[in-house]
């Protein structure tokens, strides 16, 4: 791959810097995401005044959600490999383990 210029290593961090605060805010745990439908199809739901249900989204599984993280892993790894912004504090190691159900509910 060829080497990216120092414009476009800062404009992929400041992407990645975005999708972190994007996927922050997802996965806060005072943050419901509900999917709207005309029947519920779990038993845990809401039915609004208007007949639609809404019923929660899991986001760490199942859901398009996930694809998030692996955006932001691969931004990673892409500034990792070009030698990336001079804070690396930002780059997490591709190969820890991270249990995502665990953090979106805000445990540790």
């Amino acid at each position: 791959m060829a080497k990216l210029t120092k414009m476009q290593q800062k404009r992929i961090f400041y992407a990645l810097c975005n999708l972190e605060r994007a996927r922050a805010y997802l996965f806060n745990p005072r943050l419901a995401i509900a999917k709207r439908d005309s029947m519920a199809t779990t038993a845990l739901h809401y039915a609004r005044a208007d007949g639609q249900c809404l019923y929660e989204v899991e986001r760490a599984y199942g859901s398009d959600l996930t694809g998030l993280d692996n955006g932001i892993a691969e931004l990673k790894l892409l500034l990792t490999n070009q030698g990336g912004h001079r804070d690396r504090s930002h780059v997490q190691r591709m190969d820890e383990p991270r249990d995502l159900a665990r953090q979106s509910m805000g445990q540790p």
